[in-house]
């Protein structure tokens, strides 16, 4: 396969899942995350104890492995897990403009677009307007409200207020 080539994400990603499928006998946790738990290729998951995290991130790099792709970026809540992690395996931490996040040793990162503050076991969201303009247009304030990315819909009962208030402005036409 050529990379690069619109078609490089797709061969990619089912790539990892044919070898999930392959491996499924023999390292059944790590199969089951990238089967179950991957968004393009980010392989998300949760696990009970430090131990099951163990035996997931080794088998995931024994299937990786298998294909000839290195895994890495790796976060968790555990200082246990994270400081077992050699340096280039661990994700790296995200600039913030709240520094006091970054005083932890826990890694503060971006997940499907949200920032995940691990010693906290969170996701946070970045969201910014001006607060001292009175008055908005309608273009504006639809770029507001999309600005919130929110692919887990975390904010929905929040969200929706707004939207119903743009639909609302819409209707005074």
């Amino acid at each position: 396969h050529t990379f690069g080539l619109k078609s490089s994400p797709f061969t990619c990603i089912e790539c990892t899942k044919a070898a999930a499928r392959r491996h499924i006998d023999v390292y059944p946790a790590a199969a089951k995350a990238m089967l179950e738990s991957t968004i393009v290729d980010d392989v998300l998951t949760s696990v009970d104890s430090e131990d099951a995290a163990m035996e997931v991130i080794d088998q995931l790099k024994k299937i990786y492995e298998t294909i000839g792709m290195q895994i890495r970026k790796f976060a968790s809540n555990s200082k246990s897990i994270m400081d077992s992690l050699d340096p280039d395996q661990k994700a790296p931490n995200i600039e913030l403009t709240d520094k006091s996040m970054l005083d932890s040793p826990m890694p503060v990162i971006r997940v499907l677009g949200l920032i995940y503050l691990a010693e906290r076991d969170v996701f946070t969201f970045r969201f910014s307007y001006d607060k001292d303009k009175e008055n908005y247009t309608k273009a504006q304030m639809l770029s507001i409200i999309a600005s919130l990315f929110d692919p887990l819909s975390f904010l929905a009962p929040f969200t929706i207020k707004s939207r119903i208030l743009f639909q609302k402005i819409w209707s005074f036409d």
